[in-house]
């Protein structure tokens, strides 16, 4: 802990490790953003608290400023942004339609399409870089393979995994379909996994069938058999490893290293990312 004063003469300096440094500061998205609000407005909003109020106070104009500055891929009006001052009835943009995925995936250029996206930190030290291209490459055949299963908008997707690489893959694609994702980690128990996911009837259950590492693990492959056994609904199960089908599961069964290693996605599964009203759920 610092004594204010030596708090004064660091902030003077920059030296204060967990706060943003001058320079980063102007040249921050959020600086950008400020100015562009008062080139629009006319108002002058020279820091942080006197930005903050004009986002409370005009609550419609600030999010209005924000979709057009954002470039976020929308289709639709902007207007209302908002169809009550009441928060418990309020509506943002009734009539306007995204996809959720699209705009975390969108590529601008060839660069753009090489940055990280996802490092992936193992406990062997090995770390497993995921480029922007490659993200959108994963989550397209994902999706493909799920409009294949015939997901549709509204329809529920479960997933039991452990904190991968695929689990972000499996969300995103859930939600290019305009499905609705909810997971749980394989470490809950059986009726805990169950007690969450039998209200949501799932269409799809995705999971880990091995240990972490690929190691085959029988008790991790029995619960998956246990949960899907007990969701009637389930009409498909993804592993997201080389895991085996779970014995006594009949459905539809198919693995996502086979769906990457597919030549190429389905021609039924368009590639332009449909678009879903604004309030679309997303997670449960």
């Amino acid at each position: 802990t610092r004594r204010s004063s030596d708090l004064t003469q660091l902030e003077s300096r920059d030296e204060i490790g967990d706060l943003p440094v001058d320079s980063a500061v102007r040249a921050s998205q959020m600086t950008e953003f400020r100015a562009y609000c008062e080139r629009h407005t006319h108002l002058t909003l020279p820091d942080a608290r006197s930005f903050h109020d004009f986002s409370v106070q005009e609550f419609r104009t600030f999010w209005k400023l924000f979709l057009e500055w954002s470039t976020i891929a929308v289709e639709g009006t902007s207007e209302p942004v908002c169809t009550d001052d009441r928060c418990e009835f309020a509506t943002f943009f009734p009539d306007l339609r995204l996809n959720y995925a699209e705009n975390l995936l969108r590529i601008e250029s060839r660069a753009d399409g090489e940055r990280p996206a996802i490092t992936v930190c193992t406990r062997s030290g090995v770390a497993e870089r995921i480029s922007r291209r490659e993200l959108r490459h994963r989550v397209a055949r994902l999706a493909a393979e799920l409009h294949r299963l015939e997901v549709a908008p509204g329809d529920r997707v479960v997933a039991v995994v452990r904190n991968t690489s695929e689990a972000v893959v499996a969300a995103l694609a859930t939600a290019a379909v305009g499905a609705t994702f909810s997971s749980a980690t394989p470490e809950m128990g059986t009726s805990a996994i169950l007690s969450r996911f039998q209200q949501l009837s799932p269409k799809v259950l995705i999971a880990h069938l091995s240990a972490p590492g690929g190691a085959k693990d029988d008790r991790v492959t029995q619960r998956i058999a246990e949960v899907a056994c007990d969701l009637p609904s389930v009409q498909a199960m993804i592993a997201l490893d080389e895991g085996d089908r779970p014995a006594g599961f009949e459905a539809a069964f198919v693995r996502l290293p086979d769906i990457l290693a597919k030549s190429s996605a389905p021609d039924s599964w368009k590639a332009e990312w449909p678009r879903f009203p604004f309030n679309h759920p997303l997670f449960i």
